[in-house]
């Protein structure tokens, strides 16, 4: 009984081993570090991010696009090129704009001055245009000259000349008619250049707003009175 278990416990020689005593049984070589198989591995290795390289390379491109673009001198020419042609524009309509509403000043209606006569006695000038030829107007422009008030003075001269004009039938008086159309009326006059001369002044201080003060107005005064008496001598029948 002893020999019988004796020979299940140690198994018969020539019989098959099992996988794991085969595996038990090989020899095993043992592989030695090679430093150029590691450095080729390490190459390989960081050719793996070459996906993240080239998106790192996509943004700086598209980065110093960007700069190129904002530096461009051709840009920036351009831009100043654009905005001078605006100012440009812009100054043409302000001068265009000045110089129609100075042509279109010759047309405006006078202003309605209204000064103290008297106390209680005023200059109506829309009154005195709808009357002229009916008005004296001597007193009226003393009294605006006592009243310092020499651009009103002005304006009375010179209606006080187109009503001797309208008398003398060299001009058609008409409330509504603008000093362009007696200057046209005019034309052939021999007093032309005296009338044109007066109405350049007129225009000036009224339409202009310009200031005037007494010793500019008594200088201006002799001319406006000058014509009125060449007009009215030329209106008196000769005998």
């Amino acid at each position: 009984m002893f020999v019988a278990l004796f020979l299940l416990l140690v198994p018969l020689s020539g019989q098959d081993s099992t996988p794991t005593e085969q595996y038990l049984q090989e020899k095993r070589s043992v592989s030695t570090f090679n430093p150029e198989e590691w450095e080729a591995w390490e190459e390989k290795k960081t050719g793996l991010h070459y996906l993240e390289d080239i998106e790192k390379a996509k943004e700086k491109t598209k980065k110093e696009g960007k700069d190129k673009e904002e530096n461009n001198p051709f840009l920036e020419k351009a831009f100043l090129k654009g905005l001078s042609t605006f100012l440009l524009i812009i100054i043409g309509i302000v001068i265009a704009f000045f110089l129609i509403r100075q042509l279109l000043g010759m047309k405006a209606r006078p202003r309605n001055r209204k000064i103290n006569r008297q106390g209680s006695i005023h200059i109506d000038l829309d009154q005195i245009e709808e009357n002229l030829e009916e008005v004296t107007l001597t007193d009226y422009i003393q009294d605006a000259i006592q009243a310092s008030n020499f651009a009103l003075a002005t304006r009375l001269y010179y209606l006080d000349t187109l009503k001797s004009l309208s008398k003398g039938k060299q001009i058609k008086w008409k409330k509504d008619k603008t000093n362009r159309d007696y200057l046209n009326e005019m034309q052939s006059s021999p007093l032309f250049d005296k009338f044109q001369y007066i109405t350049h002044v007129f225009e000036n201080i009224w339409y202009g707003n310009r200031s005037i003060n007494g010793p500019s107005f008594r200088e201006i005064q002799p001319f406006f009175q000058s014509l009125i008496s060449e007009v009215e001598a030329s209106n008196t029948p000769q005998e």
